[in-house]
């Protein structure tokens, strides 16, 4: 009867100890943010988008989206109220990551270059090339830009032009989680299967394609497609750039980039190849790919030029 005693007591106190150490583990993942997410909606014209009216403290990081969607903390009233705007039209790696500060961003520093010119930042993770037309075309117009400048790495070009949301994931979750366990739980499993590509860690998909049968030939295309109708939609009172940024993983002279170039170049859609600008160094990006506050630097300056030329030549 007493060794029972003991064990259901051992049980307990065992019990009780992995109870506060999973109650310590959440309140420490709390405080480093793990639940503090940029959230997302699904939207039938781009696939997704930023939730707007969100802000979020990640490490003392403020990351702000604003009525409009975008990674802005002003309210950007349409017209704007003075100079001109220029919208810049991304990805992951315009979108800047949840380290880098909103002053560091190649947008924040292309702004600072520019006397009296608001410099907007609508860059999404995982976007398409298409998927940055279509975010333009139904959420943004109001913005009244003076100029769009789509950058793009070019990967962005044989992405599937567009991709919809399987669900709430810790990748792109649509609303706030309740505990921070389940999230690092996730965050963890991601990175050891990137890791180690143990097929029974593998993640379900955050994203499907809308057409799964595209070859990359057929993304291409579309992709390029869209960028063509977008420059066509702007007419000519809207200064309209591509510019593409070949990266550590795709770099001067890929087999990406140039079938990038030579479709463009097919369409007539001009574009500036900001390689012969900022080479791909590595203290310019993180994983070969996203830039640091460095490789945001050395872009945001390499733009003015491009700007420049971009009201020049329209």
């Amino acid at each position: 009867m007493e060794r029972r005693v003991r064990f259901r007591r051992g049980v307990l106190r065992a019990a009780i100890i992995a109870l506060l150490t999973l109650v310590v583990l959440e309140v420490l993942l709390r405080i480093v943010g793990v639940n503090s997410l940029i959230l997302y909606d699904a939207d039938p014209a781009c696939g997704y988008r930023l939730q707007p009216r969100q802000t979020v403290q990640l490490r003392g990081n403020m990351i702000a989206i604003n009525q409009w969607g975008v990674r802005d903390p002003r309210a950007l009233p349409s017209p704007p109220s003075s100079g001109g705007r220029i919208l810049v039209l991304g990805d992951s790696v315009t979108w800047g990551g949840i380290y880098v500060k909103q002053e560091e961003l190649f947008t924040s520093v292309l702004e600072s270059k520019l006397a009296g010119v608001e410099v907007v930042n609508a860059g999404v993770n995982g976007y398409s090339a298409a998927q940055m037309a279509a975010m333009y075309e139904a959420h943004l117009t109001g913005l009244e830009p003076s100029t769009v400048i789509l950058f793009a790495i070019p990967r962005d070009f044989t992405r599937p032009p567009l991709v919809t949301l399987t669900g709430n994931s810790a990748a792109f979750p649509t609303e706030r989680p309740a505990l921070a366990l389940p999230v690092a739980a996730a965050l963890l499993r991601h990175f050891a299967y990137n890791r180690f590509r143990w097929e029974w860690l593998r993640p379900r998909p955050a994203t499907v394609p809308a057409n799964p049968g595209l070859s990359e030939t057929d993304c291409l295309r579309e992709n390029v497609d869209a960028v063509e109708r977008l420059k066509a939609s702007l007419g000519p009172k809207v200064n309209f750039a591509v510019v593409l940024l070949p990266t550590a993983l795709e770099p001067e002279g890929s087999p990406t980039l140039s079938s990038v170039e030579e479709a463009l170049s097919a369409r007539g859609v001009t574009f500036v190849n900001l390689g012969e600008k900022v080479k791909a160094l590595p203290e310019f990006f993180l994983d070969g790919v996203h830039l640091t506050a460095e490789g945001h630097r050395a872009v945001g300056e390499a733009l003015v030029s491009v700007v420049k030329l971009s009201e020049k030549t329209q």
